[in-house]
């Protein structure tokens, strides 16, 4: 796409901030959001106003009162009522930046065909709960027909050697063998999970295999005392949001075991969740403190009841995460997240965590 083709004045604000270059590779992006909420319309708002170039809203349900009043909804109004999520939701946001290209795919997730989701560089899901497994699902629509490179046995690294409770764990000392995302020839679409579960919220990143600039590889180690790396893999969103608890540091927040617990069970009651984080607990050997706040079950009740519930300043938090990660991951200037970012709304505090296996290159 030639320079010329950019409205220079109204992008100059981020011209100045992330190069030309990026603007010019932002308006060559595809983006697929998949169902619309306060997070999709807060992300999508930051990626219509910053100039990507094309943007589809996946939402096959309709407009109704509860919508209206959704934290973090600004873009659907009451004269939309009945009428289909995503085609109501585009036709507020094209007035935001008429140069967009704004559509809307009033089609089941589970209906869409593999092609299309490979038409498209970021594919991001924000329902909460409901985005993991719907990435899960894409990534296998994805992945339908590709070959895997042929399977080595996965090996434990030397820092979990002898601790069989580690080597299952999905944790960072499983050592397993290359995805077939990290080695595709063909291009893969960035794969994104986000949502807010009342005060707090979350995303989870899978770029396949992102290789750093030299100079972005170098910053990046000086930064960590460590050796540049060649290359980033990270794992699936399902291995990420799936760690076994004995695996988990003290840095892991709590909610991550609130929203594993969700993911594994998601039509489970409170109470149903209260059991299943009993027996995880009694399975791994841990006690309710294993974290650095306690895993209770007024905690886990707490979350559980606030399942579907999003409220604003969340949204625009978890909007501009998702909407910068998108950036840098165009830009090719930073290195993205790896691999996952919690927000806690009662403190103010997030946390970036890798979590997952790691991958024998």
């Amino acid at each position: 796409m030639a320079a010329e083709s950019i409205d220079v004045k109204r992008y100059d604000r981020q011209i100045r901030l992330w190069g030309l270059e990026t603007q010019r590779g932002l308006q060559g992006s595809r983006v697929l959001l998949l169902g619309f909420n306060g997070t999709c319309n807060e992300l999508l708002k930051n990626l219509v106003l910053a100039g990507v170039g094309h943007a589809c809203v996946q939402d096959d349900q309709r407009v109704a009162a509860a919508d209206l009043e959704a934290g973090g909804v600004f873009s659907l109004s009451a004269a939309q009522l009945g009428a289909n999520r995503a085609e109501a939701a585009v036709e507020q946001l094209k007035q935001m930046n008429p140069q967009v290209d704004l559509s809307a795919l009033p089609t089941p997730l589970r209906e869409i065909d593999g092609a299309l989701l490979k038409s498209y560089h970021f594919i991001i899901g924000t329902h909460g709960v409901e985005a993991v497994h719907a990435l899960a699902w894409v990534e296998d629509a994805l992945d339908a027909k590709e070959q895997a490179p042929p399977a080595k046995r996965a090996k434990p690294s030397a820092t979990s050697a002898g601790s069989s409770s580690v080597r299952r764990t999905m944790g960072k000392h499983e050592v397993l063998p290359l995805r077939a995302r990290h080695t595709a020839a063909e291009f893969a679409p960035v794969l994104m999970a986000a949502g807010s579960v009342g005060m707090y919220g979350f995303c989870f990143f899978d770029v396949g295999c992102f290789t750093p600039s030299p100079s972005v590889a170098k910053a990046a180690a000086d930064a960590s005392a460590t050796q540049p790396a060649s290359a980033l893999l990270y794992p699936s969103i399902a291995s990420a949001a799936g760690v076994e608890w004995a695996a988990l540091t003290k840095r892991v927040p709590r909610f991550y075991c609130a929203l594993q617990l969700m993911v594994e069970s998601a039509d489970a009651t409170p109470e149903e969740l209260l059991e299943a984080k009993n027996r995880k607990l009694d399975a791994a050997g841990l006690k309710e403190d294993f974290l650095s706040l306690p895993l209770d079950d007024a905690f886990i009740k707490q979350v559980a009841q606030c399942k579907g519930v999003e409220l604003s300043p969340i949204c625009a938090v978890l909007g501009g995460v998702v909407a910068a990660e998108v950036i840098k991951i165009i830009g090719r200037k930073e290195v993205p997240l790896s691999n996952s970012f919690f927000f806690d709304g009662n403190s103010g505090e997030g946390v970036v965590l890798r979590l997952g296996p790691s991958f024998d290159a």
